[in-house]
């Protein structure tokens, strides 16, 4: 139909109809009225809102007490049991329901610091007990944050983590812009060839530009230049709090070195993050808590010279001796001005850099909309304890099932049973339309645990005394949804990194041999119109229970933008994992060796990814 046509309109409003439900929409003009509460009742005020938010949630006391409180409320119905197998059918109270009723009932905020300071002197031990009249008093005045039958609704609604709440600045403006997506190898817009950018400059630029206080959450970081530009910052005034995984300052010296020399700094307040997973974040923020200068920085790489330094691992050679292919992993960083998504990533950076929470002591998270130009969204989650707790099972699952259209995927680590059973179900749906393209990391698609290997149609055959052979699977249900001749033209582009994403060895004239290596360590999803970008979360179960930053967007713009680096990796990628195993198994019969070396620094993703896959 024509896009005038009465036809076209009613599609469109079937779509987003059904989108809406799968919480990959925004709500409609009617469906923003029915929502709508009276004037004079919503606050803006995030910071506080937030503040009292944390406060509140990250006690288990007060979860516990708010669970009951709500249990009607936080009944999951049959079908949400189903998929989400809550213990008991009622689920906690997510961190974005109870800001939502904060934000309906700013008058009862002083009612909600009071119970506060009486909820840390009221930790029932035995929760079925008679009730405490500290219990009764209170349950009486929370009732109250849901008396409005419209809030009540929505709260409900919020049981489902992709429904997410939306945060709105005051007079309708965007509440991000100027978003843009940088990477570091080639990309392919309207058929042309654009250059690598520099990601270590993005991240030097966006400290530059910090004027009051910056936060920032990473896994591993060696790069000292970027140190030093913190403590340049912060000799200015910049308020700056930081965190690196615990495990990462102890194992590599270079990140001990940075370490220690933030932590010497005046001005910056530094953790060692002791995550009971992986502090896996990647995210910076700055100016946070102003509203005309607020910025956030989401990327897929660590700030170190293995992931955003435009030499790679060879930087230290004179750049006439260095080889070409000593280049950065393949990364991307989304950047964008935005108060309220630098508002959500600050709460949770909080949460792990200044009250020191470790897993099951984080909220469950639930998930928070950004509305951009045009009804654009970017919807945001963080772990542990994202979305329902598990973000592979309640976001990127569902998005993969619930949308249509090309299916491009650029991952590190796969190992995710949930995603992989989402890919199937959606080869299900869309039989011969079904349009699959991935890239993986060459090792890492291979490995015995890796997705991208039995989608491919493979299994690793490990005899004992090291005898190794990949050999065709017993079963492959991607082939039996698909067929052979559909299967074959797909499994046709499941491929590798580029060759220049491997493990290699430079020989200098004089002195021993230096192993160096690039990795493809994007965490990637495009499918449709929809993209996952600036996430650190890579499809691996154990992640659920890291430090990590999850953003799906509907932005045309950002999803143009990520197909752009999708295409451009895609084109440099002409090895399929099938031939890839066809060399190595030419490799083991030879008895060669692997080109695993050297790649020591990514041990945690084989340890990770091993634990993802259940033992058959």
């Amino acid at each position: 139909p024509g896009p005038g046509s009465a036809a076209a309109a009613r599609a469109a409003e079937a779509a987003r109809t059904v989108l809406s439900v799968a919480g990959f929409a925004a709500p409609s003009a009617s469906e923003k009225a029915d929502d709508a509460v009276p004037a004079g009742k919503v606050s803006h005020d995030y910071a506080r809102m937030f503040a009292l938010a944390r406060e509140v949630m990250r006690q288990p006391e007060a979860r516990r007490f708010l669970r009951e409180v709500f249990k009607e409320e936080l009944a999951l119905t049959e079908e949400q049991l189903k998929e989400f197998a809550i213990e008991g059918g009622v689920k906690e109270m997510s961190e974005s329901q109870f800001m939502l009723l904060l934000q309906h009932s700013p008058a009862l905020w002083p009612e909600v610091e009071s119970f506060l300071k009486a909820a840390r002197k009221e930790d029932k031990a035995d929760p079925d007990k008679a009730d405490t009249e500290f219990e009764i008093e209170w349950r009486a005045k929370f009732r109250v944050l849901l008396a409005d039958a419209r809030i009540n609704e929505v709260f409900r609604k919020f049981n489902d983590p992709l429904t997410p709440m939306q945060l709105d600045m005051p007079g309708g403006k965007p509440g991000y812009r100027n978003a843009e997506v940088f990477a570091n190898h080639q990309r392919v817009v309207d058929g042309k060839t654009l250059p690598a950018g520099d990601l270590k400059k993005v991240l030097l630029d966006f400290i530059a530009g910090a004027e009051t206080e910056l936060m920032f959450n990473v896994f591993d970081f060696d790069l000292m230049d970027v140190a030093d530009a913190l403590i340049a910052r912060a000799k200015d005034g910049v308020v700056i709090t930081g965190g690196i995984d615990k495990n990462v300052i102890a194992e590599r010296p270079d990140v001990k070195a940075v370490f220690d020399k933030l932590n010497k700094a005046k001005g910056i307040t530094i953790r060692a993050v002791d995550s009971v997973g992986l502090n896996h974040q990647k995210v910076m923020v700055r100016d946070f808590n102003d509203e005309k200068k607020a910025k956030a920085l989401f990327s897929s790489g660590n700030f170190t010279q293995s992931c955003v330094g435009p030499e790679g691992d060879l930087k230290d050679l004179p750049a006439d001796k260095r080889p070409k292919d000593s280049i950065p992993n393949a990364n991307h960083m989304l950047v964008l001005d935005s108060f309220l998504l630098a508002q959500i990533a600050a709460n949770s950076l909080t949460k792990t850099l200044v009250y020191g929470l470790r897993g099951n002591e984080y909220p469950l998270d639930g998930a928070y909309r950004v509305l951009g130009d045009d009804g654009q969204w970017i919807v945001i989650s963080f772990s542990p304890r994202g979305g329902m707790g598990d973000i592979n099972r309640d976001m990127t699952r569902r998005l993969i099932t619930t949308t249509k259209g090309p299916l491009r995927l650029m991952q590190f680590a796969f190992s995710s049973e949930a995603v992989r059973d989402a890919i199937i179900e959606r080869a299900k749906i869309e039989g011969k339309d079904f349009d699959l393209k991935a890239v993986g990391d060459t090792p890492f698609a291979v490995r015995p645990w890796s997705v991208f290997l039995e989608l491919a149609g493979y299994a690793l055959n490990e005899e004992e005394g090291g005898k190794k052979e990949y050999v065709e699977a017993a079963a492959n249900a991607l082939r039996e949804v698909l067929g052979a001749e559909r299967y074959e033209a797909i499994r046709a582009n499941l491929r590798v990194g580029p060759r220049a994403y491997k493990n290699h060895v430079y020989k200098p004239e004089e002195g021993a041999a230096i192993q160096y290596n690039a990795k493809i360590h994007h965490k990637v999803v495009i499918s449709g119109d929809y993209a996952v970008l600036g996430t650190s979360f890579n499809f691996s179960e154990a992640a659920n229970s890291n430090q990590e930053q999850f953003l799906l967007t509907s932005d045309k713009a950002l999803v143009a933008a990520m197909t752009s680096v999708f295409d451009g990796l895609f084109a440099l990628a002409g090895t399929s994992i099938v031939e890839e195993i066809i060399r190595r198994n030419e490799m083991f019969k030879k008895n060669e060796a692997e080109e695993e070396g050297g790649d020591e620094q990514y041990d945690h993703v084989d340890k990770e990814a091993r634990r993802s896959r259940k033992k058959s």
